[in-house]
C-alpha cells in the first residue's frame, strides 16, 4: 500500500503485489493520451496536457506518506477490507442516519395505511 496526501485528503493505492515507485514522467508514459487529457482537464496549462499531468503527479508524489508514519498516527485503527469499503459516503450516511428522528424513519405508505 502507498499513501499520498493532497488538498482533498488521502489517496491510498493498494495491491496484493508491491507497487513500484515511479516518477511523474514514467507514470505519464504508461498512460494512454486520452487518460492524460482527462487527468489534466481541470488545469489551465498553456503548456498542454502532458505538462499539466506532470505537475499534478509531481505534486502528489512529493507528498507520499510512509506507511510506518501513517500507521503510527492511528495505532488502534482496524484493518480495512474490500469486503467493507469505507469512504466519505460511509461517514455521511452514518451521520445522516444518526440525525433522523423516529418520525422520519417511517414510510409514507405506512402512514396512509393507518
Amino acid at each position: 500500500m502507498r499513501a499520498f496526501q493532497d488538498e482533498f485528503g488521502f489517496n491510498l493505492l493498494c495491491s496484493d503485489q508491491p507497487i513500484p515507485a515511479r516518477s511523474a514522467l514514467e507514470l505519464i508514459q504508461r498512460m494512454p493520451a486520452s487518460a492524460v487529457a482527462d487527468f489534466a482537464e481541470w488545469d489551465n496549462s498553456a503548456n498542454g496536457a502532458n505538462a499539466a499531468a506532470y505537475a499534478r503527479f509531481t505534486a502528489l508524489l512529493v507528498n507520499e506518506i510512509p506507511m510506518d508514519r501513517l500507521l503510527a498516527a492511528a495505532p488502534n485503527a482496524p484493518a480495512l477490507s474490500d469486503d467493507h469499503p469505507v469512504n466519505e459516503y460511509y461517514a455521511v450516511r452514518r451521520w445522516l442516519h444518526h440525525q433522523k428522528s423516529p418520525q422520519e424513519d417511517s414510510s409514507p405508505l405506512e402512514e396512509d395505511s393507518q
